[in-house]
């Protein structure tokens, strides 16, 4: 079973994007690269599992026999990659030092003064800017470790995106899935046919962070490749929605995060290497970013909006410039990249019409506006769109600043901002802002934006400070400058701000997702909760720690004293509790009296357990 699964995250997550790759002839960096294949594998796949599955020939055999064929053709198509010494699989690192080497000397060659400290102080920013980006990078890797050998553990993946995933696996349509398209469900059908068990979820969840590591992964590619700390200043503030917004649903399994991931991707492949363009090259570029958009489409509805605006983006941020009011050849480079997001997307989304239309499954459209209304317990508009607008808390100021800063951006990441960031962005607010993962397809790029907008800010600061010669102003004017500039905060850093900004640094102590899971948890069911007999640490964690009764989880006897006690009406149970307490727990969940409320294996493994 190990063998086989292991072969089926090899088919879900390169083999057929390999082919791809190679039939295309595509070059890029190895981020690039790798992003490419990742995200064309899941698409292929999707495209396969809803062929085989209508000509009901989705069977384990049918899938071992294809898998077979792919190996084949990769070996044949690689053969004279597969030949090539190892020492030149490290030749792009390499590369990458034998440039920071020569942008030393070419620094070294700079004699005028002025140019020298714009170098320095722009090269300052690059590496703050990295050291925020490696920060996020980070906790993206970790996710991918902490998550491993994990099953779902929240609801919505519980009961809707695995069970969907079942019925594939079992060679047929999942009927009630409203209009919730299926990329992400097939993918994970795959290791379920391939292992041929429907109960071992441990190789589906093993993809599921990896979506979020490739967003912070492209944006890092873009600051490296441009050479602008702006898009890795992206990076961090992309982290920084991510951990707000979707902490608590990174591990789910949802379908958020993939979705925002293809947009992304999507805009990126327009962005990425645009110095020297050919047609051919314009080709590639609109025939991936145009696939990736029907990537989008057929993880999450709000793909759609961005399949539908690409176009657009294609036309205003690359062919313009290039072809001008040329509609005749706009057109010929757009038809059939178009053609195939329709062949790609329309299927499933004809074949639920059709649901619709027979009464067999329902839309959820008026479900969702009714849930927003509910939530901003309003039907006016323009209130739906203020209340979800606040919502957006600090982060608001990323919107404000790339809307200062809109004519000074580059053109494509203007066009970013003024066709998916603040026209989707309303869009939410007016009909599905009752959840901020429905936001996810903006967060991304809103990150990207607003650190380039933020990075331009710096460049034209920079300039400013050397063209008023600022460095030659007497030491005593600056200390004044800083002790006005103190003086100041005191009155925008209150003392309730900097209390508010100490109680949501501490809640990202240990684990950050178990710490949002608990607290929405007690939001959410106030009167059931009253204390939790725990060896993880809340009494370090505001809004948790009066919950706190600590133990260690070692004796069953100690164990069902503490339990005895009426006011213990959860456990937050470790991993390294003893064999006699987990096998009495799992008991109690078998027999319907205490219920597993999550299990999170992020810094270490615990489960949450209602037992009263």
């Amino acid at each position: 079973m190990f063998f086989l699964g292991i072969l089926s995250l090899l088919q879900i997550i390169f083999l057929p994007g390999s082919l791809l790759y190679k039939k295309i002839d595509y070059r890029g960096s190895f981020i690039q690269n790798l992003t490419f294949i990742f995200a064309s594998s899941l698409i292929i796949n999707y495209c396969g599992v809803f062929f085989l599955t209508a000509l009901k020939l989705y069977t384990q055999s049918m899938v071992l026999f294809l898998f077979f064929v792919e190996i084949v053709l990769f070996f044949w198509l690689y053969r004279k990659m597969l030949n090539t010494p190892f020492e030149s699989g490290v030749k792009w690192f390499l590369d990458w030092i034998e440039s920071i080497i020569k942008a030393g000397e070419e620094f070294l060659k700079i004699k005028n003064k002025e140019e020298r400290i714009t170098m320095i102080l722009s090269s300052v920013f690059f590496i703050g800017a990295s050291v925020f980006a490696l920060n996020g990078i980070w906790w993206a890797v970790k996710l991918v470790f902490y998550n491993t050998g994990t099953v779902f553990n929240v609801w919505d993946a519980i009961v809707s995106w695995n069970p969907w995933a079942i019925e594939w696996a079992q060679n047929s349509f999942p009927v009630h899935t409203v209009r919730y398209p299926q990329l992400i469900p097939t993918n994970w059908s795959l290791t379920y046919v391939f292992v041929d068990n429907l109960d071992v979820q441990f190789f589906a969840k093993t993809i599921v962070p990896l979506f979020t590591l490739f967003i912070l992964l492209l944006l890092v590619d873009l600051g490296i490749s441009t050479k602008k700390g702006g898009y890795l200043l992206g990076v961090f503030f992309t982290y920084l929605m991510i951990k707000k917004f979707l902490g608590g649903w990174v591990m789910a399994g949802y379908s958020d995060l993939p979705m925002a991931y293809f947009s992304l991707l999507s805009i990126y492949t327009l962005i990425k290497n645009n110095e020297k363009l050919d047609e051919e090259s314009i080709r590639k570029k609109l025939f991936l970013g145009i696939f990736f958009a029907s990537g989008a489409a057929v993880t999450k509805q709000p793909g759609l909006y961005l399949l539908a605006v690409f176009p657009l983006f294609a036309y205003f941020s690359l062919l313009r410039p290039i072809y001008g009011k040329d509609v005749k050849r706009i057109a010929s480079l757009l038809w059939k990249p178009m053609v195939m997001a329709i062949l790609i997307v329309l299927p499933w989304y004809f074949y639920k019409q059709i649901t619709f239309i027979q009464g067999s499954d329902t839309t959820g459209i008026a479900t969702i506006l009714k849930v927003t209304q509910n939530a901003h317990k309003t039907t006016m508009l323009i209130e739906l769109i203020k209340n979800a607008i606040l919502q957006l808390d600090k982060y608001l100021a990323l919107f404000i600043l790339i809307a200062l800063m809109i004519f000074f951006i580059d053109r494509l990441n203007r066009w970013v901002v003024l066709l998916i960031v603040f026209p989707f962005t309303l869009l939410w607010a007016g009909t599905a802002s009752y959840d901020m993962r429905n936001l996810a397809l903006v967060i991304p790029l809103l990150g990207m934006t607003a650190g380039v907008g933020f990075g331009k800010l710096i460049e034209m600061g920079i300039q400013l400070f050397v063209k008023i010669k600022f460095h030659r102003i007497k030491f005593w004017v600056i200390l004044l400058f800083l002790l006005i500039a103190v003086f100041l905060g005191g009155f925008r850093w209150t003392s309730l701000i900097l209390q508010e900004q100490q109680i949501e640094l501490q809640r990202q102590l240990f684990s950050p997702d178990k710490n949002y899971m608990l607290l929405d948890y007690i939001e959410e069911n106030p009167r059931v909760v009253n204390k939790i007999l725990s060896l993880y640490p809340l009494e370090y964690i505001p809004g948790l720690r009066e919950y706190n009764l600590n133990f260690n989880f070692n004796s069953l006897e100690e164990f069902k004293r503490r339990i005895d006690n009426p006011v213990v009406t959860h456990l937050m149970v470790p991993k390294t509790a003893s064999e006699e307490i987990h096998s009495f727990i799992a008991g109690k969940i078998e027999l319907g009296e205490y219920e597993l409320i999550f299990n999170n294996a992020q810094w270490k493994k615990y489960q949450f357990i209602r037992i009263r």
